[in-house]
């Protein structure tokens, strides 16, 4: 897999703490490693935005510290939205790269930022799915 070729930690699980405007979520990866989230927005079955805040030591690719490098991550929302009939959920990421190395790195982090994103969401859904399946 991609993510293993380029060191990206496995999202476990994540844990809201306490809900609401203020709130907490911890994000667990399977290197131990935690992203300690403040939510930031949060309208029930809508919407729900938070900060990253990953722990020191939170690698990706090898040489990228999360919590204070070239890349890091600040901001993500998730995004719910219904026809009635189907439900839709959308992950959105804010990221920044420095100046100096942007134009190298631009391209890779979008790629493998939305292969990542695509990835988590297909998690996301395969699992609800499986809870459905089990409600009935």
């Amino acid at each position: 897999m991609i993510f293993k070729i380029f060191n990206i930690p496995k999202p476990l699980r994540a844990e809201v703490i306490s809900e609401g405007k203020g709130g907490k979520r911890i994000a667990y990866f399977n290197t131990g490693k935690r992203f300690m989230q403040e939510i930031i927005e949060w309208d029930p079955f809508k919407k729900y935005s938070f900060s990253f805040n990953p722990e020191t030591g939170f690698r990706v690719c090898y040489f990228f510290e999360l919590s204070e490098g070239v890349f890091r991550i600040p901001f993500g929302e998730y995004l719910l939205s219904s026809n009635g009939k189907k439900t839709s959920l959308t992950l959105s990421t804010t990221y920044s790269i420095d100046r100096r190395f942007y134009i190298f790195l631009h391209f890779p982090v979008w790629l493998i930022l939305t292969t990542f994103q695509r990835y988590l969401l297909n998690s996301i859904k395969n699992i609800s799915q499986r809870n459905e399946r089990h409600k009935n």
